[in-house]
């Protein structure tokens, strides 16, 4: 413990040291005759009051969630800026302009303390600088830190020391109260310093390609058989932050979805499906598309989309589907719209393409979408299939819903009342935020049961496979931490997934581990219809399916970098920045509680796990830092590891 306070200390005095450089640079370099200019004071005083801000929101933020504001939170907000500032201001507006209101304060303070200071050091009195001789600024201040004087001495002290240790430890293996250090100190964590410490548990070369030659549509299209008896109407209905245990027929004890609860009852029901990410724009794009969205070390938030792909929509759009969305979100989020185009589909309503007036830049009321959905549904040809995606918003945090489903249960707080922060939710706001978002998961599942009537009306519902799954999850502080995107944990990717198909599924629950991936694949299979060749899912309806012979995935890439195989009843997770890992047996430990990779010894599993993992890993990034490979093959899923029983 001692160790990894000196190098707190000892890193704290570099980033200090570096901070002050580089905030003394525009004074170096703008300095005139010893002088420092104003506006170089002003700029000064800005970097050191940002870095400290940063250093601050990081140290708070560490506090309550565990987290860290890392590099890929600022990635994520110059991607979205209209849409995250939105949301801040919604659920921290009073704080953030008390926040921005002290940090000017602060600026125009530190500015003016820090000219007289700048001139001291630049050895030019208020009086002479017009007398001051025209010595460089950079060569006198480096003149006054010489080593042979006091000031010069104590830097490099202070500063060299740290840096020729931490030096000596990058070279070899980092002690423990180092690594300590950089998992849990927030600068360091934020800069993801333990990447370059430390390797992965587990370093693979990438499996052999698997992927099957690019194939054009025509091409694909003389491969299907299709037989128009068995093709129906498609309805994918994706449900925003909806973890399963949220659902009653899950469950959970309160009756919040009795309409949800109905098609389970009556289709196929999945026990165990998980998001193939924990926020949603990877999560949906993995949905549409059948592929893991793994494919840097980086999020570029879907600026390059040049990769195979081919969406569910697209193919049954080319079997002559009539294709409609109806969607309460904003779907030109983080670049999603470049998989659907909207001038691709027959109609096309969503938050961003709609004359419906809205106070939120990202999702409104799903009534709707789904006043759209059955205005469409009453006026079109019965007689042509149909693919419509609809997405609907109420339970995305703020919870907002009309009566009378507001006030099903309570007390519920304030609207954007969310305690002491987005991620964070305190003890005594808890209990009523969960009353709160059971309210709006009411709201989704009353227009499940419309869409549901809505299909009885028009004698389409028993021509329809009726597909309801969860984007990713939501948490409740079960790990420290609140809503998703921020973890890897089961609240955050073990979705519902509910196939309902009137005269093509039994009634049944599977129990086998299913993926979001695998939804375009088992939709095709229920129609008699081949998968194409670009998917990464699998028809986990087929007879030969077997969750031991095929490993499940997940992927985090925001705030923090995750990535998370389930194989049977085993689940491994790694943090790629942090280093971290974890093995639960969910068989016997559902909350993920129980940490295996702590065991002595560690249980036998653990290393095929990982192998899974860093092959899958190595896998995904090879193929798609080869851009000749993407433009003659498809990307597949690579071989597992042997597979040997899964010992526990």
């Amino acid at each position: 413990m001692g160790a990894a306070a000196l190098w707190s200390a000892g890193t704290m005095l570099l980033l200090g040291g570096l901070i002050g450089a580089i905030s003394a640079l525009p004074v170096a370099l703008s300095s005139r005759r010893g002088a420092a200019p104003r506006w170089a004071c002003v700029i000064q005083a800005m970097l050191i009051v940002s870095l400290a801000a940063w250093l601050y929101l990081n140290h708070q933020l560490t506090l309550k969630t565990d987290e860290a504001m890392t590099l890929g939170t600022f990635s994520f907000l110059f991607s979205n800026p209209t849409e995250v500032m939105d949301m801040v201001w919604r659920f921290e507006g009073y704080h953030f302009v008390g926040f921005i209101l002290v940090c000017i304060a602060c600026c125009a303070l530190l500015a003016r303390v820090l000219r007289p200071l700048n001139d001291r050091l630049l050895a030019c009195r208020a009086g002479d600088r017009d007398e001051a001789p025209p010595a460089g600024a950079i060569v006198s201040v480096l003149a006054r830190c010489r080593p042979t004087r006091p000031l010069g001495a104590t830097m490099l002290t202070l500063f060299a020391l740290p840096a020729i240790l931490l030096g000596v430890q990058l070279t070899a293996q980092p002690s423990r109260s180092l690594v300590t250090t950089a998992q849990a100190f927030p600068p360091l964590r934020a800069i993801h310093m333990m990447r370059w410490l430390t390797t992965p548990a587990l370093e693979v070369a990438a499996p052999d390609p698997q992927g099957k030659p690019l194939i054009g549509r025509d091409a694909f299209l003389g491969t299907l058989k299709a037989d128009p008896a068995r093709l129906r109407n498609v309805i994918l209905v994706l449900l925003e932050s909806v973890p399963a245990k949220a659902l009653h027929c899950h469950g959970y004890p309160r009756e919040v979805s009795p309409n949800i609860d109905r098609l389970a009852a009556e289709g196929i029901s999945f026990n165990r499906c998980y998001a193939a990410a924990s926020f949603s724009s990877y999560s949906q794009i993995s949905t549409f598309t059948s592929l893991y969205m793994l494919r840097a070390e980086t999020n570029d938030h879907f600026r390059d989309t040049s990769f195979p792909h081919v969406c569910l929509r697209e193919v049954l759009r080319s079997l002559g589907y009539e294709t409609a969305a109806f969607s309460s979100g904003n779907e030109s989020w983080d670049n999603l719209e470049a998989f659907y185009p909207p001038n691709t589909w027959d109609l096309y309503f969503t938050h961003n393409h709609c004359d419906v007036q809205k106070t939120d830049c990202n999702r409104m009321d799903d009534k709707f979408a789904m006043g759209r959905f059955a205005q469409w549904l009453g006026s079109r040809r019965a007689d042509r299939p149909f693919y419509a995606y609809v997405n609907l918003q109420a339970t995305h945090f703020n919870y907002e819903v009309p009566e009378p489903w507001a006030s099903r249960y309570k007390p519920i707080p304030p609207l954007y009342s969310n305690g002491d922060g987005v991620i964070h939710i305190p003890p005594d706001v808890l209990p009523l935020l969960k009353n709160q978002y059971d309210n709006a998961l009411g709201y989704v599942d009353h227009w499940i049961g419309f869409m549901r009537r809505q299909l009885e009306l028009t004698g389409q519902l028993d021509r329809t496979i009726f597909v309801i799954v969860g984007d990713h999850g939501e948490a409740f502080m079960e790990h420290g931490l609140a809503r998703h995107g921020m973890h890897l944990w089961d609240e955050m990717i073990h979705v519902p997934l509910i196939v309902f198909a009137p005269g093509l599924v039994e009634p049944k629950r599977i129990e086998q581990a299913a993926s979001q991936i695998d939804i375009a694949p088992t939709v095709m299979g229920l129609m008699g219809l081949p998968p194409h060749p670009a998917w990464q899912g699998v028809n986990v309806l087929a007879g030969d399916y077997d969750e031991t012979r095929r490993p499940v995935f997940s992927v985090l890439q925001l705030t923090r970098f995750q990535e998370t195989v389930i194989w049977g009843r085993l689940k491994y997770m790694a943090d790629q920045n942090t280093r971290e890992e974890w093995l639960f047996d969910l068989s016997s430990d559902p909350n993920e509680k129980t940490n295996l990779c702590q065991a002595s010894p560690p249980p036998p599993s653990l290393d095929r796990l990982r192998r899974a993992l860093a092959g899958w890993h190595a896998y995904q990034l090879a193929y798609y830092a080869d851009k000749n490979r993407q433009r003659t093959h498809y990307v597949g899923m690579p071989q597992p590891p042997p597979a040997n029983s899964l010992h526990r």
